[in-house]
């Protein structure tokens, strides 16, 4: 019997898909696995309970000590980590890339152990570092910050209140390498939170060295992104010592936006905007961080996620 069971899907839509599959043959290369793919249903048994393992998730069990390993990029409490919650075993380990949420429901007495995770651009195989060094030979970017992406559906309602900011560029829903090719062309992202607070446009920016834009992150990523450091920051209202629930509506108050949320981002745009020294600081350290821990060169976010992972 093998020691280590790898439940995963075969989904390739997203690039944390092929992030979840190379964990798996990583772990296939080096310890002795048995793989139990999800079938179309998303379910499976454990311990005689059906559960849905979600395409964004993969779950490790490690027979001899007992032991679920869980890696999630839900952006919210997942039918898998409520399980393992219910579970409440001290030898499991929850990793999870919205960790706010995590954290949150962790508070009633939960015994086993959560990590912030990481996040993934959109789309896999993108050449991201081509697009980085595109933006190094602009010399006179955009004297604007810049959005697009879904403001509709998710409910972004800050954007439509910018959209008559001169100092702000909303593009237009065009093709991912098209979308690329434009947002390298101003002077700062803005990111809003969608369905979960850390988003694919976040770690995108990271990678093409565009300073990013937003209200001091309540979600932990591993290691911690460092306001005014890795990203523009502008304060969060919130008292830090709250307790986590108030953050999450906190960040769901962010997303829903309004003209103070409106004002607050062209506000810190126009504080930093001509500090070029600044904006060049803030790119090169995002962009390490990207390259140390979220990128696919010499496996170094594998090698990442395989550490938290602590096989």
């Amino acid at each position: 019997m093998k020691n280590i069971i790898i439940y995963c899907n075969k989904s390739f839509d997203r690039d944390f898909h092929y992030l979840l599959e190379n964990i798996s043959l990583y772990i296939q290369k080096y310890f002795d696995v048995e793989i139990l793919e999800v079938s179309n249903s998303y379910t499976i048994n454990l311990f005689d309970e059906e559960v849905i393992l979600a395409d964004c998730e993969i779950l490790i069990y490690i027979r001899d000590i007992d032991s679920f390993r869980c890696i999630s990029f839900s952006d919210v409490q997942s039918q898998l980590i409520s399980f393992l919650v219910r579970r409440n075993n001290p030898n499991d380990l929850i990793i999870h890339s919205q960790y706010i949420v995590s954290e949150f429901w962790s508070n009633g007495g939960y015994r086993g152990r959560w990590k912030p995770g990481i996040y993934t651009p959109f789309t896999f195989g993108i050449n991201y570092e081509q697009f980085y060094n595109r933006r190094m030979l602009i010399k006179n970017k955009i004297d604007k910050f810049y959005f697009n992406g879904n403001h509709l559906t998710v409910g972004r309602g800050s954007i439509p209140l910018l959209k008559n900011s001169e100092f702000f560029k909303k593009g237009e829903m065009v093709d991912h390498l098209k979308y690329l090719d434009d947002a390298i062309k101003y002077k700062v992202g803005l990111s809003i939170p969608g369905a979960g607070e850390i988003c694919f446009r976040d770690i995108e920016y990271m990678a093409l060295g565009i300073p990013m834009l937003k209200i001091e992150y309540a979600t932990k990523m591993n290691p911690e992104l460092i306001p005014n450091y890795h990203y523009i920051s502008i304060d969060r209202d919130d008292d830090k010592s709250k307790l986590n629930e108030d953050l999450i509506f906190s960040v769901g108050m962010e997303r829903d936006g309004g003209e103070l949320y409106a004002q607050k981002y062209i506000n810190r745009f126009l504080e930093v905007k001509d500090n070029n020294e600044f904006l060049e600081f803030i790119s090169k350290n995002a962009k390490e961080y990207y390259d140390t821990y979220l990128s696919d060169k010499n496996n170094n976010r594998i090698n990442h996620i395989i550490n938290l992972l602590e096989l």
